[in-house]
């Protein structure tokens, strides 16, 4: 299923696009269709977030070390899965 068949580079691939997505949001903004659309993607990503942790959990603990911020919540789906405070 969605995720769960792929290698984690490509898990970590998907990340890094949310990112640039991200970016993109934050320098020109998103239409309410558009922010829609990735809210229900978000929430089907963040249902495999067991998945992710699964794979990536050195890579992720790596961006948080980094200080990605928590605004890029799904570099943090390990403290998510232990509803940890971040802020989404």
């Amino acid at each position: 299923s969605y995720l769960e068949d792929y290698e984690p580079e490509e898990v970590a691939y998907v990340l890094t696009i949310r990112d640039g997505i991200e970016e993109t949001i934050e320098q020109k903004g998103i239409s309410s269709g558009l922010k829609e659309k990735l809210e229900i993607l978000d929430s089907k990503f963040k249902d495999k977030t067991e998945v992710v942790v699964k794979n990536l959990g050195v890579l992720l603990q790596m961006n948080q070390a980094a200080g990605k911020s928590t605004s890029h919540w799904w570099w943090y789906l390990d403290k998510v899965a232990k509803k940890e405070k971040v802020s989404l």
